[in-house]
């Protein structure tokens, strides 16, 4: 996956948050053809991890989606494990946390000066690094 590939991604996830799709779904639908179910499973599947988990504002769906794909890029669990937590990681190092409360400021201001940031840009932030994961994957490969 070269740079306009994720950058592609990116874009597609963007607009299906904009026009239909929740956080979680929409991250993981912009990667839809690296999963073993179709759009419509998918996007059921990730229905309730949109809004922190069922909008209790838990972790953030975005970071549940690159879980989820994650899953099928890296299928060997330890390996699996440690990259969730490599992107879980560097989510929450360009956002400043990896809940949903406090990435929308429910919980008073982000850490480092941060700030609340529409969750579009949660959602592009996502789709590029798991785009940027599976770049690096692909490279070692």
């Amino acid at each position: 996956m070269n740079q306009e590939e994720i950058e592609q991604r990116v874009a597609a996830a963007r607009k299906l948050h904009q026009t239909r799709y929740n956080c979680a779904q929409s991250v993981a639908l912009a990667y839809k053809d690296m999963l073993p179910v179709d759009e419509e499973t998918l996007a059921q599947m990730m229905m309730p991890f949109g809004g922190g988990i069922a909008r209790l504002r838990e972790v953030c769906g975005c970071v549940s989606a690159m879980a989820l794909v994650a899953s099928h890029i890296e299928p060997e669990p330890r390996a699996n494990t440690m990259l969730v937590q490599s992107l879980a990681a560097a989510f929450k190092q360009a956002n400043g946390d990896i809940v949903c409360r406090r990435l929308l400021g429910l919980d008073g201001p982000l850490p480092n000066g941060l700030t609340k940031k529409p969750c579009t840009e949660y959602v592009a932030c996502a789709a590029r690094l798991l785009g940027e994961a599976i770049a690096a994957k692909n490279t070692k490969s």
